[in-house]
């Protein structure tokens, strides 16, 4: 091995040796300095470098490409802009809580034993705060979003203007998009829990708002455009509250309770099938409730008309207000079960007086009044879960509601008109009616919605409308009597009418005004109620006199009587040939179908309302209600007859 110090000095020999003259550097750099002057080296880098002609046009080409399609970058753009938006709501939290931070508060000095017995709470309520999640009530369940589900056939989107794109499964949709049903083609559009909009073969939409219906905005703000084909629209939104609207070529059709379906092609066909719609064109609105329907097209002027009865038994609008029941019987129960997940300890545990304690002192440990009031408020709508889970559970539920009018009352009248707290109740108020508007008479979930209805007709005007409240629980129970009707419940339609005296009062008040797609609604229903009690009260000794009295005022013009045409031996001998018909077979659904087809052949004949009375008498009880069925026939006739003898 070579002695360390040996090495060193090679080293250094070698260095001294191998460094060069200054003669060599200036000589170096002479050179370079000349074939930089020359051009040389930046010849030779130029030439390396230099893009080949054919490459330079197909770069620029690929980027003219690019520019002239920029559809979808501006569609994404536009969607991160929504995405970033704040929402109206949120905007308008934050410029009421500012304008309330301008008010000055008075400052109030705390004697020392008060922060004392304030350290104390802190520190328990500190203590109780550290499992939150086994004393505080867990947040509400999020949502569902809007989704494209295709249910049969070619469905095909489009983002941005960009190709369309096969769809076979579930789909999350967003505003822009473009949606297309080839024939034969289905699909269906959930909007939440608010509504449907089912797409018929060969239909075209484009989505243009998809925003929360409970955030500000116009009542007619465009939902979706139908271009071409047929949507059927079923919404569960409350009358206070932004419906769905479908724009058209010629009009505007808003849905917020009902079933409508709207046809797009020379004319626009809407047509109501339950419960009400509004139509805008050329800046007036007209208001549809069910069995009417209107036409639109350039410069007419709109006609409302009755639906044909034979219309009811088409396969589209058969088909879906099948659909329409099963849905809202579905997203009520769902409505229902989110309360209930929501309620945490229950008033029949034994550990619910320490989510009290925790509650309080949630609210005491809350520094400002206006985040307190949240607290409060958060705490109001926890009674209302739990009141859902007792519901549910079958125990009383009564305490717990009370203690909700309770609180919404006192946070309601806490402040001055326009403060951040009723707007926050008000917001409050919204959202929970709007979180149980599928429910009605007869649901499980119902008697939450009445209670929370009853709780914001009693708040001061500037956080909710009375008239809203009373309208809505006059529809609903005006709608449950139309069921009780048809289901021939004759008792049960009485202690409804009983019930509803009070409402009807206010309904017949003229300081009262209700919104006028609600009134519409009720006096149709009023008038459909009375022409159908009527009709079984020919027949049917349980009706008392004093409902028949009651309801004469409700009924529509009487028709001038008709001379008999047939004789009661014709009128026996058709009604015995129809039963022979039916009962040739011997299976349920051969029957119905036969009773359809006598029924259509019936339609139009002058003594039609004659032998569908003795026909109700004639056809025996069964699997097939036959009855039943006939009563349904002679209320419509009875509709039809109204609707002949003066235009709506």
């Amino acid at each position: 091995m070579m002695d360390p110090l040996r090495s060193e000095t090679l080293l250094s020999r070698l260095a001294a040796e191998t460094r060069p003259s200054q003669g060599a550097k200036a000589r170096l750099k002479n050179r370079i300095i000349g074939r930089i002057a020359d051009g040389g080296i930046l010849r030779e880098a130029r030439g390396s470098v230099a893009i080949p002609a054919g490459l330079r046009e197909r770069v620029w080409t690929r980027v003219g490409a690019r520019i002239a399609d920029a559809g979808e970058a501006a569609g994404a753009l536009r969607e991160l802009r929504d995405f970033l938006r704040p929402s109206h709501v949120a905007a308008e939290r934050v410029r009421r809580r500012w304008l309330s931070k301008l008010t000055p508060a008075a400052q109030v000095a705390m004697r020392p034993f008060v922060i004392k017995w304030a350290a104390a709470f802190a520190v328990f309520g500190l203590t109780v705060r550290l499992s939150p999640l086994l004393f505080l009530a867990p947040p509400t369940t999020a949502e569902s979003l809007t989704v494209l589900l295709p249910t049969r056939g070619e469905v095909a989107l489009s983002i941005g203007g960009a190709a369309w794109q096969q769809v076979r499964e579930e789909q999350e949709l967003r505003t822009g998009m473009m949606i297309r049903t080839e024939d034969g083609g289905e699909a269906s559009i959930v909007l939440h829990d608010e509504a449907v909009v089912r797409l018929d073969g060969g239909t075209t939409v484009e989505l243009q708002d998809l925003s929360d219906r409970k955030e500000s905005a116009p009542d007619h703000t465009p939902t979706l455009v139908l271009y071409t084909g047929r949507v059927w629209v079923q919404g569960l939104i409350p009358a206070h509250i932004r419906g769905v609207t479908i724009a058209t070529s010629y009009g505007l059709v808003t849905v917020k309770e009902g079933s409508v379906s709207v046809a797009e092609d020379e004319i626009v066909d809407v047509e109501v099938y339950d419960r009400r719609a509004t139509v805008v064109k050329d800046g007036s609105e007209i208001i549809l409730v069910s069995g009417e329907r209107m036409q639109l097209w350039e410069g007419n002027i709109p006609m409302v008309k009755r639906i044909a009865d034979a219309r009811f038994e088409e396969e589209w609008p058969r088909q879906n207000l099948s659909r329409d029941a099963v849905h809202r019987e579905d997203i009520a129960d769902l409505q229902n079960q989110r309360l209930i997940r929501s309620a945490g300890i229950l008033p029949t545990s034994p550990l619910y007086p320490v989510k009290r304690i925790a509650e309080t002192m949630d609210v005491m440990l809350t520094i400002g009044g206006e985040a307190r009031a949240e607290k409060r408020l958060q705490n109001a709508e926890t009674r209302l879960n739990e009141a859902a889970a007792l519901l549910a559970s079958g125990q009383d539920m009564r305490e717990s509601l009370e203690e909700y009018r309770g609180t919404m009352l006192a946070l309601a009248g806490a402040e001055d008109d326009g403060s951040f707290i009723q707007f926050l109740v008000r917001q409050s108020v919204h959202e929970r009616s709007a979180a149980m508007a599928a429910a009605l008479p007869g649901d499980e979930s119902y008697p939450l919605k009445k209670a929370v209805l009853e709780a914001s007709a009693t708040l001061p005007e500037t956080v909710a409308s009375e008239e809203d409240a009373q309208g809505e629980l006059l529809v609903d129970a005006l709608i449950a009597l139309t069921k009780t009707v048809e289901a021939g419940d004759v008792k049960t339609a009485r202690a409804i009418w009983v019930d509803l005296q009070p409402s009807l009062a206010a309904f017949h008040n003229e300081e009262f005004a209700l919104r006028p797609e609600v009134q519409k609604e009720a006096q149709s229903l009023l008038t459909f109620f009375a022409v159908a009690i009527s009709e079984v009260g020919t027949e049917v000794s349980e009706i008392d006199p004093e409902l028949m009295s009651d309801i004469t005022a409700y009924l529509p013009p009487a028709l001038e009587p008709e001379v008999p045409v047939l004789s009661e031996e014709e009128v026996a001998r058709i009604v015995q040939g129809i039963y022979d018909n039916i009962f040739v077979y011997h299976l349920q659904r051969p029957r119905l179908n036969q009773f359809r087809v006598e029924m259509t052949a019936l339609a139009g004949h002058p003594e039609q309302g004659r032998i569908l009375r003795r026909l109700a008498k004639l056809l025996p009880e069964g699997p097939e209600q036959f009855p039943e069925r006939v009563q349904k026939e002679i209320v419509q006739l009875r509709w039809k007859n109204v609707a002949e003898e003066g235009v709506l």
